[in-house]
């Protein structure tokens, strides 16, 4: 595992045998904070956010990293999401469970 010049861990994210998973690995995408920062991340990692995703070109040129600004995130914050994305691409999340508590909503009628 090796850091980058802002000190975020990185590493190989190729678990999936899943094909589009592999050629997803091999793209990255860059960051960039409220302050400039860029972070350059897997682009299976950023597809974990809805924003990002959104944002992403599918149709740009593949050997080029497409740049994502992200104006509203401070370095700080998108570092953490960062990592957090990075471990979730390996191992993903489980889906929680919805449960409603019927009797807190019944006694407040």
């Amino acid at each position: 595992m090796a850091e980058n010049d802002e000190g975020i861990a990185s590493d190989s994210t190729g678990s999936s045998h899943d094909e589009n998973v592999e050629v997803e690995d091999d793209q990255n995408v860059k960051l960039v904070s409220q302050e400039g920062e860029a972070f350059v991340v897997p682009l299976s990692a950023a597809k974990l956010s809805e924003l990002v995703k959104t944002m992403i070109d599918d149709e740009s040129d593949k050997d080029e990293e497409q740049e994502i600004p992200l104006p509203n995130v401070k370095a700080t914050i998108l570092a953490k999401v960062i990592e957090f994305a990075k471990y979730h691409a390996s191992d993903p999340m489980r889906e929680l469970e919805k449960v409603i508590d019927c009797t807190f909503a019944s006694s407040n009628k």
